[in-house]
């Protein structure tokens, strides 16, 4: 369990780590493992690796902007709202998502 005390929150990314794309769908696999309300499929994940489109997106918002000098990115999309079974549990599922790519991330030292 030492792995939820030592995840931490970056703001700078170390560009000098090399992650493959291997990796990166190993990272989705541990995202797509996570629970979602009645098993609703409401997410969908994009990698992201065009740097021109990654130094866009860092300016979509203030919250964004942790993106800048990213090589990658993973994408965590909710699916259309409509579609959904509890469309009011679609946050919690995004969540416990990301949450269990960025424990898989910090596993990995990355």
């Amino acid at each position: 369990m030492d792995i939820i005390l030592n995840r931490r929150s970056v703001r700078k990314f170390d560009n000098s780590k090399e992650i493959t794309n291997d990796i990166l769908l190993e990272l989705l696999k541990y995202g797509e493992a996570a629970p979602s309300a009645r098993r609703q499929s409401s997410r969908e994940y994009v990698i992201i690796n065009d740097l021109e489109v990654i130094s866009k997106l860092s300016k979509v918002s203030p919250g964004a902007k942790v993106l800048e000098g990213c090589k990658v990115a993973i994408a965590v999309i909710g699916r259309d709202p409509n579609t959904l079974v509890t469309p009011g549990m679609q946050v919690q599922d995004l969540s416990a998502s990301v949450e269990n790519i960025l424990l898989a991330a910090t596993q990995k030292g990355i």
